[in-house]
């Protein structure tokens, strides 16, 4: 269930929760509103002043590793806890999770840097 405690902050602040302005943030503020369960956040809004306490810090730290396949500590979110702030130790986009790979796979119709990017990623794997 989402709570929606944006009028709340609204009054406290004045205005609207500042909206993602960056792919990175946007997905943050989803995962932000996911482990939350809550359904409005601004990028400058605190993790902890939203309800956010030590044990869902560690569920947002592994979905953000799910997502940008990035290791951050506890810390971390202590030091960084808004979405702005996050994003800033993020890569620019989400990793994508690899795709599986047939042997219908046709490279004919891949340029030179999609198929070094290819190789890249299964000899990664």
């Amino acid at each position: 269930m989402l709570l929606d405690d944006s009028s709340a902050r609204r009054g406290a602040r004045g205005a609207a929760p500042a909206p993602p302005r960056t792919p990175t943030e946007e997905q943050v503020a989803r995962l932000w509103r996911d482990v939350l369960a809550v359904a409005d956040v601004g990028v400058h809004d605190t993790f902890f002043e939203l309800g956010g306490d030590s044990l869902l810090a560690m569920r947002l730290l592994n979905r953000l590793r799910e997502t940008f396949a990035v290791d951050l500590s506890l810390r971390t979110i202590f030091e960084r806890p808004t979405i702005a702030g996050l994003a800033e130790v993020l890569p620019a986009a989400p990793v994508t999770r690899p795709v599986e790979l047939s042997s219908q796979l046709d490279v004919s119709a891949l340029n030179d840097d999609e198929v070094e990017a290819l190789l890249q990623r299964l000899s990664s794997n």
